[in-house]
């Protein structure tokens, strides 16, 4: 998305909670592999390491449990989990899932002037792909996926 004379600026600016961003964080650390599988993660040490209090490091840990990337183990903190295949394949199986429904519950609102976006996007994606310019295909590609999200009109999605 550029910004222009017609886009909100309110929609250019997203501020994320506290316990989100440690979340955003974490969760990149673990798929990058900085924290390796078997790794514990304190929450006192990663409060002390990003400058917050324990509590958000507790809540992002508690999210990050119930995505299976850590598991919490009393006096040990979080442990880091194994991502395998079957870690993978379970993830886009749900994702198939839920972005088919999405898209489903899309349609109906769907507008002429979305389709000419859509079109656009295409278009965008295709000179990406070709170009190879992976970082443009990725945020293309999420903006994609947001584009769907917003238009099916469940939050849950």
């Amino acid at each position: 998305m550029s910004i222009n004379d017609e886009t909100p600026m309110a929609n250019a600016i997203q501020v994320k909670p506290v316990r989100e961003q440690i979340i955003d964080l974490l969760r990149t650390l673990i798929y990058k592999g900085v924290y390796q599988p078997g790794q514990e993660l304190r929450q006192e040490l990663l409060a002390q390491q990003l400058g917050v209090s324990r509590m958000p490091v507790r809540e992002a840990l508690l999210a990050l449990e119930t995505e299976n990337l850590v598991e919490l183990r009393p006096h040990r903190g979080a442990v880091v989990m194994p991502i395998d295949e079957s870690f993978i394949t379970d993830y886009y199986d749900m994702r198939i899932m839920l972005e088919g429904e999405a898209a489903y519950l899309a349609c109906p609102y769907l507008t002429a002037e979305d389709d000419l976006y859509l079109k656009h996007h295409l278009e965008q994606e295709t000179e990406a792909f070709t170009s190879s310019d992976h970082t443009a295909l990725r945020k293309l590609n999420a903006d994609l996926h947001r584009f769907i999200w917003e238009h099916s009109h469940n939050q849950r999605l």
